[in-house]
């Protein structure tokens, strides 16, 4: 295939260069020499500004719409870092702080409940036994809790027990 002139813009179209042209735009374009952007100039203008960006080492954003492309540069970069990624990470900087402070909140409560004394049935109350707080014990019938270390007494005032079921009479079974 030969060169051919066109009468608008006096520039000759290459076949071969415009191939060798569209190799180096996608392959090298820092090698595009200035016969090769008149080519790809010629053949599609704004593949020709393309081919000028991407000489001049500049990276092109994907399509925001089909058909349309837009060149970044490194101060698009920049500023996109300063107005999108920047407050991006503050407001994750900010919720990972409210999350230590919930945290830290929920691993407080664990620690009383696990302090808290656990609830255990010891059988029918020993007179003198000792008892811990959480402590369970039955005596004439009736459900009695330890609020405090005791040994004393259930039923009795300031004996540490807190009546928890009363007991029934005998033999009697209520509806």
């Amino acid at each position: 295939m030969g060169a051919t002139t066109t009468p608008m813009s006096g520039l000759k179209y290459d076949a071969v260069l415009f191939e060798k042209a569209l190799n180096h735009y996608h392959e090298r374009p820092a090698e595009l020499s200035d016969e090769e952007l008149a080519q790809l100039t010629y053949v599609q203008p704004t593949l020709g500004e393309r081919a000028r960006a991407k000489r001049h080492g500049l990276v092109e954003a994907p399509d925001p719409e089909p058909g349309l492309k837009k060149l970044v540069t490194a101060g698009d970069l920049v500023q996109f870092m300063a107005d999108v990624i920047t407050p991006l990470l503050a407001t994750y900087r900010v919720r990972v702080q409210e999350e230590r402070v919930r945290v830290g909140e929920l691993e407080a409560r664990i620690k009383q409940l696990e302090v808290r004394p656990a609830v255990k049935y010891c059988g029918i109350h020993v007179e003198g036994g000792a008892y811990s707080e959480g402590n369970l014990a039955t005596r004439t019938g009736a459900l009695w809790l330890a609020t405090q270390a005791t040994s004393g007494t259930p039923g009795h005032p300031a004996s540490g027990w807190r009546l928890v079921v009363k007991g029934g009479r005998d033999g009697k079974v209520t509806p």
